[in-house]
């Protein structure tokens, strides 16, 4: 969903909640997106393996959880 810009986090919620086995997701330039979704999609997604985000939105939160579940964010 690269570049999406009506992309928003309140849909990240039911994108998590409906898409468990999401493996890579790439939401680099979706201007709707916050660090909370972020955490969202890290947290909940237990097939994520690789999140392709802009650095400014990753919380240390963020990247605790990724590195403890081997995420690779890019």
């Amino acid at each position: 969903v690269r570049g999406c810009k009506g992309l928003t986090s309140c849909a990240v919620v039911t994108m998590v909640r409906s898409c468990k086995r999401l493996e890579n997701v790439d939401i680099m330039q979706c201007l709707g997106i916050e660090s909370e979704a972020i955490e969202l999609f890290v947290k909940n997604c237990s097939c994520l393996r690789r999140l392709e985000v802009e650095g400014t939105k990753l919380t240390d939160a963020a990247k605790m959880w990724a590195s403890n579940k081997f995420i690779e964010l890019v």
